[in-house]
């Protein structure tokens, strides 16, 4: 796995997470993508990692908050809505964002609508009690200065297999390709906080159309 740096401004400069998040978002991402949706962007540094990774590819970021000095162009929704025409881009990318919203559902829905073809997971697998506890402390450290700062909702609203399954069956999605085995922590943090809790997935539309929404 490897990430060119050579045209990153310093301040961008990412972390060994975002290089493997990156990656494996790029990876997924089909060689016929040319433009994508980045929901729940944050500062836009993950987006830029992945265009530095494949450059024919472009995008652009929504968020409910604008941070200052983001990497990519922003702009700001309600958290419901996509301001986009029904499929305005090729693939809609969601990283790590599902698990925060009210209504994920909602918000899958409309990544399917404004999606051309191709939908970009990554999040977490809340299999068993177990999951649920780590998780929950994950997302309290993780995202403690987020919420603080920016007002990240914080919901712990984390999904089963089955959970997740059902999400995609009701928003027009089928699972194209899914990936479990990301090394995102060091070793021992690895073994708590990493295995069988991170997964991406490319998903595909199908004939089924969610409710429309967003601009006509």
């Amino acid at each position: 796995m490897h990430l060119s740096l050579q045209g990153i401004p310093r301040k961008y400069r990412p972390g060994y997470r975002e290089i493997v998040l990156a990656c494996f978002a790029a990876g997924l991402l089909p060689d016929t993508v040319g433009s994508v949706l980045d929901v729940g962007c944050g500062n836009g540094r993950l987006a830029r990692l992945v265009m530095e990774q494949r450059p024919m590819i472009q995008l652009k970021g929504i968020d409910v908050v604008r941070q200052d000095n983001t990497a990519i162009p922003v702009e700001l929704y309600d958290g419901k809505v996509f301001p986009y025409e029904n499929g305005s881009f090729d693939a809609v990318m969601i990283m790590d964002m599902l698990h925060h919203a009210d209504n994920a559902l909602v918000v899958l829905r409309e990544a399917s609508r404004v999606s051309r073809k191709y939908v970009v997971i990554k999040d977490h697998l809340a299999n068993g009690i177990s999951a649920r506890l780590r998780l929950r402390f994950m997302d309290y450290v993780g995202n403690y200065v987020g919420h603080k700062r920016f007002g990240v909702p914080l919901p712990y609203n984390f999904l089963s297999s089955a959970g997740w399954k059902e999400m995609y069956d009701a928003s027009g999605l089928s699972v194209v390709e899914s990936r479990q085995s990301m090394k995102l922590y060091p070793p021992v943090l690895q073994l708590i906080f990493g295995r069988g809790l991170q997964f991406f997935v490319l998903l595909e539309k199908t004939t089924f159309e969610p409710p429309s929404g967003g601009k006509e």
